[in-house]
């Protein structure tokens, strides 16, 4: 089955993402309304390119189908999407380590004012514990 092009979107922005992802994150990082979003993330696993970890979690099947993604993205975007990711993240409290690992990660990726400095001192705390 071929991905509609609102999917290929989608799931290019998502590919930001090294490991899950929300739905509720993609709605606030895309202009896409959630039946376009829901669309996408079936076709991705229908084509075997996510695999559903939880009624509201997504992930890539494994780094190479997120690589074909994250390429297709030019530096601009990427570096848009992790602003973005870094202002949905800072609004919630993280309690996994592994999920602090994986988001720190955008983070490290764009200017920190403040609150994203704060943010990355308290999840390098949390992570090394």
């Amino acid at each position: 089955m071929e991905l509609s092009d609102n999917s290929r979107q989608i799931l290019a922005d998502v590919s930001v993402f090294k490991g899950e992802f929300l739905i509720d994150w993609i709605l606030e990082l895309t202009d896409f309304k959630v039946s376009d979003i829901l669309k996408a993330l079936n076709e991705g696993e229908e084509n075997g390119l996510l695999i559903k970890t939880d009624l509201d979690k997504d992930r890539f099947e494994n780094q190479e189908k997120r690589e074909l993604y994250i390429k297709s993205l030019n530096k601009d975007r990427i570096r848009f999407l992790h602003q973005k990711i870094t202002e949905i993240v800072l609004l919630e409290v993280i309690s996994d380590t592994g999920r602090l690992k994986d988001l720190s990660i955008h983070f490290l990726n764009v200017r920190n004012g403040v609150a994203g400095c704060r943010w990355l001192l308290w999840a390098g705390e949390k992570i090394f514990r």
